[in-house]
C-alpha cells in the first residue's frame, strides 16, 4: 500500500522501516518512548496501517479511521524531519526538545489540549529542524524554563549570513485579542534578542478545522471508510491560506493600524508572521484517494495600503524564509504563490 507525501508515493512498510530507524535514535539518546504515550500511539499506529491494509482488515469506524491516520501522517512527518537532520552539527541541541516527545502531543495533524504545553514546545523543535535545512549555529530555548524567556525560541544563522530570531507562539483560541498578545510578545523576544532580523512563527494547528480536510465522503464500503478527496494538493493549501490570512487580518484589524505600526515600524522583526500549517487530506489519483501530509511554513505579510511600514522584505528574505518552508516540508521549493501571502 502506497501514500502520497507532496511530490513522492511512499509506503507503508518504508514508513515502518523510519519508525525503527527512528526508535534507534531516541535509544542513542536515552530517550525512552512511554507506554500508552501519545508518540507510542503514533509510532504503533504505522505497524497498524501497514497490518490492516495488508490483511485488508477495516477500520471499526470513520471516527476511528481518520484520527489514526492523522496521528500517524503527523508523527510520521516528524520522523522523516528528526531523520534527515541527524547528522546537522547542531543535532545533539535538539535532544532536550526530544526529550518532550515522552509526554507532548507531537503531531502538528492533530490537535492538542490546552495544557499540554509539552506540544507548544515541540512546534520550536519542527521550526529549528526547518532551519537546519540551510541553517547552522541553531540555538534553542531551554524546554524546561518558565515560558518567559526573553529570546525568541529558535535562533540561526541563515544563508543570508545573518543571525534570525524566530519566536514561536501556539494559539489555543479564536480572540483576535489573544492572538495580538502572542504576536507582539514575540516581537518584542526578537527585539531584546541578539538576532538582527527574525518573524513571528504562529502555529493554528489546534484551531484548524482539520476534519474538513479529511472529511467522510461516503458510507462505508465493505467495512472500509471512504473518505473524501482533493483533486490536487494546492486545492487544500489555498483552504488553508485562507484560514491563516483571515485570523491574522482579524489581530490586526483588531489591534489597529496605529497600533500594528507603533510595534513593527522600528522592530527587527519583520512586518507579517510565517504561519505554520499541517494537515491530513486525501488525494485524487483519477481511480482512487491517497492520504497524504500536506504542511508549509508559509510567510503572511502585513503590507495592506493603510499600514506604512519600512520595506524590510525583499528577495534576500524571500530567500530565507523559503528555505525554512523547504526544510519543513522536506518537498521541493514551492511557487511564491504557494509560499508568500501579502494582505
Amino acid at each position: 500500500m502506497f501514500w502520497f507525501r507532496q511530490g513522492e508515493l511512499y509506503s507503508f512498510e518504508a514508513m515502518r522501516k523510519d519508525r525503527d530507524e527512528f526508535l534507534s535514535l531516541l535509544s542513542e539518546q536515552s530517550i525512552p518512548v512511554p507506554p500508552k504515550s501519545p508518540i507510542e500511539h503514533g509510532l504503533l499506529l504505522m505497524d497498524e496501517l501497514l497490518e490492516c491494509h495488508a490483511r485488508s482488515r477495516p477500520w471499526y469506524n470513520w471516527k476511528t479511521f481518520a484520527g489514526d491516520l492523522q496521528m500517524a501522517l503527523g508523527v510520521h512527518h516528524l520522523v522523516r524531519m528528526v531523520l534527515r537532520r541527524r547528522d546537522h552539527e547542531d543535532f545533539g541541541k535538539l535532544v532536550p526538545h526530544l526529550g518532550l516527545l515522552q509526554s507532548g502531543q507531537p503531531a502538528l495533524t492533530v490537535p492538542a489540549c490546552g495544557t499540554d504545553q509539552a506540544a507548544d514546545k515541540l512546534v520550536e523543535l519542527f521550526v529549528a529542524l526547518a532551519c537546519m535545512y540551510k541553517g547552522i549555529e541553531v540555538e534553542l530555548d531551554d524546554p524546561s524554563g518558565s515560558g518567559n524567556e526573553p529570546n525568541p525560541d529558535v535562533l540561526a544563522t541563515m544563508g543570508d549570513g545573518r543571525r534570525w530570531g524566530f519566536a514561536c507562539k501556539v494559539v489555543h483560541g479564536d480572540s483576535p485579542v489573544t492572538l495580538f498578545e502572542r504576536f507582539a510578545e514575540g516581537v518584542g523576544q526578537i527585539d531584546k534578542s541578539s538576532a538582527d532580523i527574525g518573524t513571528v512563527v504562529i502555529s493554528l494547528k489546534n484551531r484548524l478545522p482539520h476534519e474538513k480536510f479529511l472529511p467522510e465522503w461516503s458510507d462505508s464500503i465493505d467495512g472500509c471508510p471512504v473518505y473524501g478527496c482533493f483533486p490536487d494538493p494546492s486545492v487544500a493549501s489555498e483552504a488553508l491560506r485562507s484560514f491563516d490570512t483571515e485570523r491574522l487580518l482579524a489581530m490586526a484589524n483588531h489591534a489597529g493600524m496605529d497600533e500594528m505600526a507603533k510595534l513593527l515600524s522600528s522592530s527587527k522583526a519583520l512586518p507579517g508572521a510565517l504561519m505554520l500549517d499541517a494537515v491530513a487530506i486525501g488525494v485524487s489519483t483519477g481511480s482512487s484517494s491517497i492520504p497524504t501530509f500536506l504542511g508549509a511554513l508559509h510567510w503572511v505579510e502585513l503590507a495592506y495600503s493603510q499600514l506604512v511600514l519600512p520595506s524590510r522584505f525583499g528577495s534576500t528574505e524571500h530567500q530565507v524564509l523559503s528555505d525554512v518552508n523547504d526544510g519543513f516540508n522536506m518537498s521541493q521549493r514551492p511557487s511564491d504563490r504557494d509560499f508568500l501571502i501579502r494582505l
